[in-house]
């Protein structure tokens, strides 16, 4: 663990200071894209780009990895939010590509390809998602998503800088804070905490929330009225902990956490999930005895 990591008080709420990170990255980089999970950050993260964008008429892009395996309140606020803020996207980026990730809950197959050729899927895309392999140059089949998108950034900067905001906290793990805080990681500026150079000197991760606490998202959505996933009211009447309350690929180590949600939820769609991803059933059962 790095020496002498530790907070600086600067004297502002995180409200405004991540507003002020996202008109940085407005006023240094020519193209903007927010990484979308539908989840509660980055969905505060895409308000909070909107705000600004419409206040200095700016547009900015974004980018939706679909893992096949969502819940139906999420794919429908992500169309909402894509509705809510159509006038100031120049570009959604709605990928339903084959992606291999880690897949948590089976011993036996360690990985698992989203939207999988020759595969029975969970769902089908939407029609205006991106599912022909070769939109991107870069893409390669079931390539992960940790080469996806640097490869994504590098592509959608071309001859252009890019700032790709992401929706990180530094309170949600140890392992978070370290990635931020750390100062071994090759920032945009020294002085720029929650920014990172990307290999490519044309664009640059920014983290505006980098300093939130999970209750911070949650003040800001009561005081705005600002839209954000119900599914999150559906997890607190099922007794899931704010902490736990997690939009992302579902089968981590992290992740799987939140399965046994699916047949609760959604149990039309369990019988597909576990025949479609092997471990899931157990995984879930697992999961269950362990999600307070």
């Amino acid at each position: 663990m790095e020496r002498r990591l530790k907070k600086e008080l600067l004297g502002e709420n995180v409200y405004h200071a991540s507003g002020s990170r996202v008109e940085w990255a407005f006023d240094n980089f020519d193209t903007i894209c927010v990484s979308f999970s539908g989840g509660k950050d980055s969905t505060v993260l895409f308000h909070l780009t909107a705000e600004v964008a419409r206040k200095k008429n700016k547009k900015f892009s974004v980018l939706f990895i679909d893992w096949e395996v969502q819940f139906h309140c999420t794919i429908e606020h992500i169309s909402k939010m894509k509705k809510l803020y159509a006038d100031l996207i120049s570009e959604f980026f709605w990928v339903a590509l084959p992606l291999t990730t880690v897949n948590g809950v089976s011993q036996f197959e360690t990985e698992w390809v989203s939207w999988g050729k020759d595969e029975q899927w969970v769902r089908n895309p939407p029609g205006d998602a991106i599912t022909d392999y070769k939109y991107f140059p870069f893409y390669e089949y079931a390539m992960t998503f940790e080469a996806f998108i640097p490869a994504f950034s590098k592509w959608l900067s071309r001859d252009q800088t890019l700032g790709m905001l992401v929706g990180v906290r530094a309170d949600e793990s140890l392992t978070r804070f370290m990635a931020l805080a750390s100062k071994r990681k090759t920032r945009y500026s020294s002085d720029l905490p929650w920014t990172t150079a990307g290999s490519d000197a044309l664009y640059c991760t920014i983290y505006p929330l980098y300093d939130w606490k999970a209750r911070d998202i949650w003040i800001f959505n009561g005081v705005k009225r600002a839209a954000y996933n119900p599914l999150y009211d559906l997890m607190y009447r099922a007794g899931v902990t704010m902490k736990a309350m997690r939009v992302c690929e579902p089968f981590g180590p992290e992740q799987r956490r939140g399965l046994w949600l699916f047949h609760v939820l959604e149990p039309e769609v369990w019988a597909r999930v576990c025949s479609r991803v092997a471990g899931a059933n157990c995984g879930a059962i697992y999961a269950e005895q362990h999600k307070g």
